[in-house]
């Protein structure tokens, strides 16, 4: 059955089965997160585009005003400008609960995706789209590419919507639960299996981004700052292990350097994502019966989801090697959806 995202599983009386079916157990002897005992989670359509055109295409998405409608716009306009779903417009969608440290097999798919459409398509490079955590796994890819592989088979990197330095919305999951905006949906069931994606632990508020005496929870014993001193007591006051924070960020993150980003992909980069929109950034839990509750929630500018501190934070790269274009009023997955971003992918790639 599809799990992610499936609005007939998550119906209340649901809930519970689809919160065991995508947890996650992870083992610090061996630093593996692994599915529960009898159950195994695939990537349906590799390499085709249905599965990242709508990540739920029932009837009830649909008229839950297409709410499972995820790039099909984007695909719609490259096909409409010649280009042909499953031969020269690919998908690769992967298992999102996974940091990339821990996903080496997807890794390998994505290369041999590459070179493949790079085949079928009278030896043209290709064009890298990603969207929000798909840009750190895309940077990551390239990152562990040889130059000579790159300026073969690559094109660009679009980047649209990467949280850099994370986003406050892992905080909140971790912390007390969150609902991605699904009516009726228990913040505090979801939160069991939320709180066991190493996604969620990549995706914590970056304090190389944040001033370090930034405070992102606010509790009546005390407040917590995205200093991994702090995330690690906030942790422990959750009752939880660390074991899987502390290998998520040293797994992942860059090493000896007090950059928020990973090193420059070294390919011709377009780092694109909205702004002007109220996006979370504190959580009040004070005066409430921490963290079993909703928070008061303050906010900052970003594109609904992700900040703009996060978003911006690829011009650290500088603009000799990364091309920054920011869209005003455009949320997270408008990205995906709006006229202004498709058109600004369109002409990046018909200028070829």
């Amino acid at each position: 059955m599809t799990l992610h995202i499936n609005l007939q599983e998550l119906i209340p009386k649901d809930v519970p089965c689809q919160v065991q079916a995508m947890q996650l157990f992870f083992d610090p002897k061996t630093n593996k997160s692994l599915s529960r005992e009898g159950i195994e989670i695939r990537i349906p359509g590799f390499g085709n585009t249905h599965d990242v055109e709508y990540i739920d295409d029932s009837w009830l998405a649909y008229f839950a005003d297409n709410v499972g409608a995820y790039a099909h716009n984007l695909v719609e306009a490259l096909v409409s400008n010649g280009y042909i779903r499953g031969r020269s417009v690919r998908g690769a969608s992967f298992d999102f609960r996974l940091s990339m440290a821990s996903n080496t097999e997807y890794f390998l798919r994505l290369r041999k995706l590459i070179e493949s459409t790079y085949a079928d398509n009278s030896n043209t490079n290709v064009a890298l789209i990603s969207h929000s955590m798909g840009g750190l796994y895309t940077t990551w890819f390239l990152n562990h590419q040889s130059q000579a592989w790159k300026d073969k088979y690559i094109h660009s990197f679009i980047s649209l919507s990467t949280p850099w330095a994370g986003s406050t919305e892992s905080l909140q999951a971790i912390v007390s639960g969150f609902t991605f905006h699904v009516p009726l949906l228990n913040p505090l069931v979801v939160r069991t299996e939320q709180r066991s994606w190493e996604s969620n632990f990549l995706l914590l508020p970056n304090a190389k981004v944040w001033p370090s005496g930034k405070v992102f929870i606010l509790t009546d014993k005390r407040n917590y700052t995205a200093q991994p001193s702090d995330v690690a007591d906030l942790l422990q006051e959750l009752g939880l292990s660390t074991d899987i924070y502390h290998y998520v960020r040293d797994a992942n993150d860059p090493k000896n350097t007090s950059s928020v980003l990973p090193p420059h992909p070294e390919v011709t980069t377009y780092c694109m994502y909205g702004t002007e929109l109220a996006t979370d950034n504190v959580y009040d839990y004070r005066a409430k019966t921490f963290p079993d509750v909703q928070p008061i929630i303050s906010t900052v500018p970003g594109d609904g989801t992700v900040s703009h501190e996060s978003l911006s934070s690829c011009k650290e790269w500088g603009s000799s090697k990364t091309v920054e274009m920011q869209f005003p009023s455009a949320s997270h997955t408008d990205m995906l959806k709006g006229k202004d971003p498709i058109n600004a992918v369109l002409k990046i790639l018909l200028q070829r």
